[in-house]
């Protein structure tokens, strides 16, 4: 009898070990390998000083094996403490996961240097917790690992304690939407690869002013920027639009390759503004310079300044990319004296229609609503609608 309820207690235990280690290895797995991937690419650009290229099957296989074998040493140290208590040997492999992950884009080092120092803590409360759990439970294991449902309730008891460790893991690391969509861009661009970049968050309205530098720089590239600029969401000014030099910051990519692109490398303090103006009259400027500064006359609302530069820069014509000839439309109908008029007969007809609808919706909130339905991706609602 002995020998039976002992080789019941050893098979009890195996299924429990095996099922957390199976449910701990998919979890890392698909946190590192998935969801957090470009995190992780941050976190070594970063560590490394831009040195090395993150490598998501090397690292993630790296990372997942390093923290398994943290698991299972920290489970031989545990391995005197009650069977319903065993999840917690993964703590010490998922607070690693949980600071890697974690951080803030404008002082990216700053949470890890709080990981750090709380360690010790961390480890000390950890070390506590399995200790008073562990005699507190010890008895009442012992006295139940022999009844009928025992393993389904240690079972259920591991599974709840990981759980509830994995959403801690999930709330603590950095989930920001536009920073993933930053991180992933980024890496394509590193890569050449404009296309793929673009399609990153594009189904997405959430974004920020560095997200936008970095779609107005894929598009420049991908030669598209005055066709689809204003297909993207739109955030900042024409500041923002050049790395550094405002709030348009990157994460991982070098603003070397924007300057080297427009042609002219900025002086300390100068302005986006100033920038690419001192391009633009030296003569020398790129043609993604030229675009560049009328983008972002465009993303400032300044039709004015945007007619007088492209007449020098354009031939004034349909052959204009997109949101130029949009522009031209809207500067030819709200200009008493404009000093070109430009006329499109079916897009004079769909700015009619704009128009028509917004004298035939009172409510502001609702008129809003069916001109995006209706014009988003236009630059006349970005003019209209976009602070």
């Amino acid at each position: 009898m002995y020998n039976s309820n002992r080789n019941l207690e050893d098979g009890s235990a195996t299924v429990v070990r095996t099922v957390c280690a199976i449910v701990f290895l998919l979890f890392v797995a698909i946190y590192v390998f998935f969801y957090q991937e470009d995190t992780l690419a941050l976190t070594q650009h970063i560590l490394s000083g831009g040195a090395t290229i993150y490598s998501r099957v090397i690292g993630g296989i790296i990372i997942t094996i390093v923290l398994a074998l943290l698991h299972f040493t920290t489970a031989k140290v545990m391995r005197t403490k009650p069977l319903c208590i065993y999840a917690l040997s993964c703590f010490p492999s998922l607070y690693i996961l949980a600071m890697l992950t974690d951080f803030d884009t404008s002082q990216p080092l700053s949470p890890w240097r709080w990981w750090a120092i709380l360690m010790p803590l961390a480890a000390a409360v950890w070390w506590g917790v399995v200790y008073f759990l562990g005699e507190l439970l010890r008895y009442r294991c012992s006295d139940i690992r022999h009844e009928e449902g025992y393993l389904a309730r240690t079972l259920g008891c591991n599974i709840f304690i990981l759980a509830a460790m994995m959403i801690g893991v999930g709330l603590l690391s950095n989930s920001n939407d536009i920073t993933h969509y930053r991180l992933r861009m980024e890496r394509l661009l590193m890569h050449g690869e404009y296309a793929k970049a673009l399609e990153v968050g594009k189904a997405s309205d959430k974004t920020d002013a560095s997200l936008t530098m970095l779609r107005v720089f894929a598009l420049a590239h991908e030669g598209r920027l005055g066709d689809e600029l204003f297909k993207y969401p739109v955030r900042g000014t024409s500041a923002s639009i050049v790395p550094e030099l405002s709030d348009g910051k990157m994460l991982m990519l070098s603003p070397d390759s924007v300057y080297r692109m427009l042609g002219a490398i900025p002086r300390h303090g100068q302005t986006t503004k100033n920038y690419l103006k001192a391009i633009v009259k030296s003569g020398q400027a790129t043609k993604a310079a030229i675009e560049y500064q009328l983008c972002g006359m465009l993303i400032d609302k300044d039709l004015d300044g945007f007619v007088n530069l492209l007449m020098k820069t354009h031939k004034i014509d349909d052959t204009l990319p997109l949101h130029y000839r949009e522009a031209l439309i809207l500067y030819t109908h709200r200009r008493s004296s404009p000093k070109v008029v430009y006329r499109n007969t079916v897009m004079d007809t769909d700015y009619d229609d704009m128009q028509r609808l917004e004298a035939e919706t009172k409510s502001p909130g609702e008129r809003r609503i069916n001109i995006y339905k209706q014009f988003s991706g236009t630059y006349w609602e970005y003019f209209d609608y976009h602070r």
